[in-house]
């Protein structure tokens, strides 16, 4: 799969040491191509930590949900996130993280909880485990713009798996708290995920427009389809030279 050494080299092979004691990984592709560490178990990181991880072979069903369920049901750890290929962990150090955190209004002694106190850093955070918090909130950047992140989503990136949560949405997924659970998350200090697509914006809309197409049929109609979702049409087809569709 492109990206996922260095997606596991952005979260293991840290000076600090691995952000993830586990990880786990639903894979719909051909076993043979399968890297050396998913075929055995372990990823030996350049610090010389064994990080254990689990796999499922599965088909794919094209429904990102889907697919994330599975792998949230693998993990065995109590706390629980997820990361794309494509995605990477930075450091809310980097010059241009923390102007464009400071822009979106997000720093490091603001949190979603506690406005005015810092933040604890990511082990600190899951070694109290405070139960008054069940998710953890990382600013998702998504676009570049001159080398700086651009543009920022702030998402929910790791739960407290046995309070309840789901994930939904065939494209655009998203985790969702279920069983009369509630959102109350947190910022943790240099938890900042970069995504960097490895496709062209034609090869990302090409593969997405089938998943797009069945929603609009679900749902009822374009008119009817979620903003991001009805973009997303638009886009494949003003990509293609076909801005009258």
């Amino acid at each position: 799969v492109p990206g996922l050494d260095r997606l596991l080299k952005s979260v293991l092979d840290r000076d600090s040491g691995p952000l993830y004691d586990q990880i786990a990984i639903y894979w719909n592709g051909d076993e043979d191509k399968q890297p050396e560490y998913l075929k055995a178990g372990t990823y030996r990181t350049v610090h010389g930590f064994d990080i254990p991880i689990l796999v499922k072979v599965g088909p794919w069903r094209k429904d990102f949900a889907w697919a994330r369920q599975i792998s949230f049901e693998l993990a065995t750890a109590p706390w629980r996130g997820y990361l794309d290929t494509d995605d990477t962990i930075a450091t809310a150090d980097s010059e241009a993280v923390t102007i464009s955190l400071e822009r979106a209004g997000v720093t490091r002694e603001k949190s979603t909880e506690q406005d005015g106190a810092t933040p604890p850093t990511l082990r600190d955070f899951l070694k109290e485990s405070p139960p008054a918090v069940n998710a953890i909130v990382a600013p998702y950047f998504y676009v570049e713009i001159q080398g700086r992140p651009a543009v920022i989503n702030p998402r929910t990136h790791i739960v407290r798996w046995e309070d309840g949560w789901c994930w939904s949405k065939e494209l655009h997924e998203d985790l969702y708290p279920i069983r009369g659970n509630a959102l109350r998350g947190q910022y943790v200090v240099g938890l900042v995920v970069i995504h960097k697509p490895l496709r062209t914006s034609l090869e990302r809309l090409e593969r997405n427009i089938e998943i797009l197409r069945r929603v609009e049929e679900s749902v009822g109609g374009p008119d009817k389809l979620a903003h991001r979702d009805a973009y997303g049409i638009a886009a494949y087809h003003f990509d293609r030279g076909e801005d009258d569709a």
